[in-house]
């Protein structure tokens, strides 16, 4: 998985770059000769930093500056190891929209609504955002549902237009019962 999205058009400028794994990776193995990003007219890689996540299962390119408005970009990632030393390959493309990002995604619906009564037992809940979420930098902790201050176990996922997360309870809901949906850190804001 990685963010943009390979074929995303309108990124922000100050986007950051992540790839998603199915298993952890070696962090000494994420750097500037494993991990680019160039412009595709001219296919010089820009200068960046590397962030892995604390699980090992992502990997970040921060660019060192803005990257350049309206302009389709090629990323790949090859030579990454896994922590037995099996290497990947993957390549995506994207085009940058005008400018920078400078909001974070805003709640725009939940479901089911708020006050609603009668809710079925089996019900997901899901938060609809006005801008693409990361799914690489989506904590599993984004999205909570508790009864009476006690959370309820559950699974989050993410839709593939990338506007709604929905948290599936592990088990059914108890009949009757009062539920508290509360969204934070819904994406991580580029410092």
């Amino acid at each position: 998985m990685t963010s943009p999205v390979s074929g995303a058009v309108n990124v922000p400028t100050n986007a950051l770059v992540q790839i998603a794994f199915s298993e952890r990776i070696d962090p000494q193995t994420v750097h500037s000769g494993t991990f680019t990003l160039a412009p595709q007219n001219t296919g010089i890689p820009i200068n960046a930093s590397y962030l892995v996540s604390t699980d090992g299962r992502s990997a970040t390119l921060v660019p060192a500056a803005p990257l350049s408005a309206s302009t389709a970009y090629s990323a790949f990632a090859n030579g990454i190891a896994d922590l037995v030393g099996q290497t990947l390959f993957a390549s995506w493309s994207f085009t940058t929209g005008a400018g920078p990002r400078t909001t974070a995604p805003v709640v725009t619906s939940v479901s089911p609504p708020a006050n609603t009564t009668g809710a079925p037992v089996n019900a997901k809940m899901s938060i609809q955002v006005n801008a693409p979420i990361s799914p690489v930098t989506l904590r599993t902790d984004a999205v909570t549902v508790a009864a009476n201050s006690t959370p309820v176990a559950g699974a989050l996922s993410l839709s593939t237009d990338r506007l709604t997360v929905t948290f599936t309870p592990a088990t059914n809901l108890a009949p009757d019962t009062a539920y508290t949906i509360t969204a934070e850190q819904l994406h991580r804001r580029r410092r």
